[in-house]
């Protein structure tokens, strides 16, 4: 208003040079205030009509014609003034808006990062991310808890620095693309601790579907992997020896008789019984007993092959499994007998029992398996005659069953 009251108040009559002079200031002040208030689409108009249309009209109102045409282009001008500053507020206001959706979608990811943090922190799986080079980029306090490390210390290692490798391969199939798993035991690089996993591991794609690395998904199933092998330690072996049970017993027996049908080769089961067990239970109390099955158990072990079976199948019974005996029937006796004497001499040797020393004898009975009808049932029978055959024979002896008993 005041540039324009200016052009009315200060407006020269007769100097066209002045009169070219203030026009100029004017549309120059005009321009100048195009981009200042172009924001403000209402203001910057304001400010171009309060300052133009006076002077303009003040031209227009000479008379003459060469003012007159100043006016006309003054009219013409300030039209295109205010087309163009109506495209430029609408161009900032949409720039605007882009830069608040930006800074809105920025917050949403920000949060959204934050909150991603959030579940994998607190995820009761381990959780890591990994690149292409196998550098650990990121892991969770999960995993660290796992690993028993600190997670400083595992992010930024190189997987391929590890010491124990064996999930190697599983990452490697990320890498290329497939979900792999791995499922076995571990050991951890920094604190050396052991245990057993479930992990999976599938590849991390960029914006145009290239490989860039993989996430590893690690479950601890150290604690059921645990209980497993106590439930089987329940289910197949004797509590007190750690030997295996009867069951146990049966299906390596069964085994070992469809082995022999197919090769032809024998095998044997030597079944002992300690003597006088109940005497030393009686005297020295079941706590001593118990000392003495766990070394009548060490002695059959060491007096056997790997490929052997020794079983407890009760009380002061044991039952040896002999396989891969000769295909001769004499030979496969005469193979029993040799064993059945080596542990008959090694059970004769004195046993410390706390402070007593202790002379404990077994009684053995040897069943060697037959061409064919052999059975599970049958052949445990026939060893349990055998050796009360040996017991009635005056102990510390082993015999042969045969069908005259």
């Amino acid at each position: 208003m005041i540039w324009g009251a200016t052009s009315l108040l200060m407006f020269p009559t007769n100097n066209i040079e002045q009169q070219m002079l203030l026009l100029y200031m004017l549309t120059g002040f005009s321009a100048g205030s195009f981009y200042s208030y172009s924001i403000d689409f209402i203001s910057a108009i304001a400010y171009t009509l309060f300052a133009l249309i006076p002077l303009l009209i003040r031209f227009l109102a000479t008379g003459e014609s060469f003012p007159m045409l100043m006016g006309a282009s003054g009219f013409v001008f300030m039209a295109f003034t205010v087309l163009s500053l109506r495209n430029v507020n609408q161009s900032q206001h949409e720039t605007i808006g882009l830069r608040v959706d930006a800074v809105e979608k920025e917050k949403e990811i920000t949060a959204s990062e934050a909150r991603y943090r959030m579940l994998l922190n607190h995820s009761p799986v381990g959780i890591a991310h990994f690149d292409g080079d196998l550098n650990i980029t990121y892991c969770n306090q999960s995993l660290a808890d796992i690993l028993q490390s600190p997670q400083d210390e595992i992010i930024n290692r190189n997987i391929l620095m590890i010491k124990d490798d064996a999930i190697l391969p599983t990452l490697n199939k990320a890498l290329a693309g497939e979900v792999a798993t791995f499922d076995g035991q571990y050991r951890a690089t920094i604190s050396e601790a052991e245990g057993w996993m479930e992990l999976t591991a599938a590849p991390a794609f960029d914006s145009a579907g290239i490989v860039v690395g993989g996430i590893a998904i690690v479950h601890d199933v150290t604690a059921q992997k645990q209980a497993a092998d106590e439930i089987k330690q329940l289910a197949f072996y004797d509590p007190l020896t750690k030997l295996p049970n009867r069951r146990l017993l049966l299906d390596r027996l069964d085994h070992a008789l469809t082995i022999s049908v197919r090769s032809g080769k024998r095998g044997a089961l030597l079944f002992l019984d300690l003597d006088h067990f109940k005497v030393l239970n009686d005297t020295l109390g079941h706590d001593m007993g118990d000392l003495l099955l766990k070394l009548v158990a060490e002695r059959l072990q060491d007096c056997v092959r790997d490929s052997d079976t020794v079983a407890r199948i009760g009380g002061d019974e044991f039952v040896v499994l002999l396989e891969g005996l000769s295909k001769e029937p004499l030979e496969a006796a005469s193979q029993a007998e040799i064993r059945a004497n080596k542990i008959l001499t090694a059970l004769n040797k004195p046993y410390q029992l706390g402070k007593h020393q202790h002379h404990s004898t077994p009684s053995v009975g040897i069943a060697v398996f037959r061409d064919h009808g052999n059975s599970q049932v049958e052949l445990l029978k026939h060893a349990d005659i055998a050796m009360y055959q040996a017991k009635k024979a005056g102990r510390n002896l082993m015999k042969m069953f045969d069908y005259e008993m």
